[in-house]
């Protein structure tokens, strides 16, 4: 996989990432509101507004973008039940079945 994500696209046009394009998509598709109470109550005080996410992407692609790093070839699966969110570490990654122990080749 390392080798995939090495390959820098030479097709003469300037890359560009397409992270902040796919975060904006899903900020366009989370709900803001269910029809069960329970629901909508553990949502507002588990998860951060839409606001403040919004907030922290605006920090993370100024911040982030700044550091120069190149835009290479990417398999853009990031989907929801890829993203597992440890919250004792406190630590938010992805998965993929590349990344499964089971994973047969």
């Amino acid at each position: 996989m390392a080798h995939i994500h090495a390959i820098h696209a030479h097709n003469g046009c300037i890359p560009k990432p397409n992270l902040w394009i796919k975060m904006r998509k899903y900020f366009s598709l989370v709900a803001t509101e269910f029809t069960d109470q329970a629901s909508n109550t553990r949502i507002q005080q588990e998860v951060p507004s839409q606001v403040v996410l919004e907030q922290e992407m605006v920090w993370m692609k100024e911040h982030l973008s700044k550091l120069g790093s190149p835009v290479v070839l990417c398999h853009n699966d990031l989907l929801c039940k890829n993203i597992i969110h440890n919250s004792k570490e406190g630590e938010l990654v992805t998965a993929t079945l590349e990344h499964h122990p089971q994973q047969q080749r």
